[in-house]
């Protein structure tokens, strides 16, 4: 079973119960793991979270990052901008297209999503009426690639 620790991806035994640390994502500005999904290549793709992001502009920073962790847990940060809390990171059956939120912009994107390199041709596929509560956290893709 894989978790994400506050500071750490953890790996649990189900057996004797014990945490072993796969690996540390970078801790930048006080984030921590916060949503992630497996790619169809069998990485951890894992975004972080800005523990201050509901204090205001000048605490909640664009500090967050999206890692992609190997079978050997090195990572490699794939965007080219920062945000303020990952959510909603999910790929459809054929894994070709990423989907990604920041949930505060309550903005939904598509990357293109190949299987060597980074995600690229982020374009905006929804956006959360500011008259609705709350903003987009967590989602799925369907057997026919809809976002859930």
């Amino acid at each position: 079973l894989l978790l994400g620790g506050e500071d750490a991806i953890l790996a649990l035994d189900r057996g004797d119960r014990a945490a072993r640390v796969l690996a540390v994502p970078p801790a930048e500005g006080n984030t921590r793991p916060n949503d992630g999904r497996v790619d169809r290549e069998g990485r951890m793709v894992m975004g972080m979270y800005n523990n201050f992001h509901r204090s205001g502009a000048s605490e909640g920073a664009d500090n967050a990052g999206l890692y992609r962790f190997d079978a050997s847990f090195e990572y490699e940060e794939l965007l080219d901008y920062r945000f303020r809390v990952s959510n909603c990171c999910c790929f459809p059956a054929d894994g070709r297209t990423m989907y990604f939120c920041d949930t505060p912009t309550r903005k939904v994107y598509a990357f293109d999503y190949p299987e060597t390199g980074k995600p690229e041709n982020r374009r905006l596929v929804w956006t959360q009426p500011p008259t609705w509560p709350g903003g987009p956290d967590g989602a799925q893709c369907d057997a026919e690639g809809f976002i859930w």
